[in-house]
């Protein structure tokens, strides 16, 4: 029993996964996220940014993209930025 439980657990995170962060596509996800968020900042804020990281929870089915950089020339001035694959890479500001 607790076996099968086991598998179909498995099943479901796999499943679960958005197909955006699979091995095979990662790397054209993280490049339109920062494409996006880059030109987020640059058109909404008037900003030019530098990003330092981008990562996704790899969690069940959360369609989230995490990128956390600074302003290009002040690296003190930092942000963090949910970009969602779900909804058309909409970027959203945490700080």
């Amino acid at each position: 029993m607790l076996l099968l439980a086991g598998g179909y657990i498995f099943t479901i995170m796999d499943y679960g996964t958005p197909a955006e962060f699979g091995e095979e596509v990662w790397t054209e996800t993280k490049e339109l996220a920062e494409q996006v968020t880059i030109k987020h900042f640059k058109n909404k804020k008037n900003m030019d940014i530098v990003i330092k990281d981008i990562s996704h929870s790899g969690e069940y089915a959360t369609p989230e993209i995490y990128i956390d950089g600074h302003v290009a020339g002040d690296e003190q001035q930092k942000f963090s930025a949910i970009v969602s694959s779900s909804n058309d890479y909409e970027v959203t500001c945490k700080n």
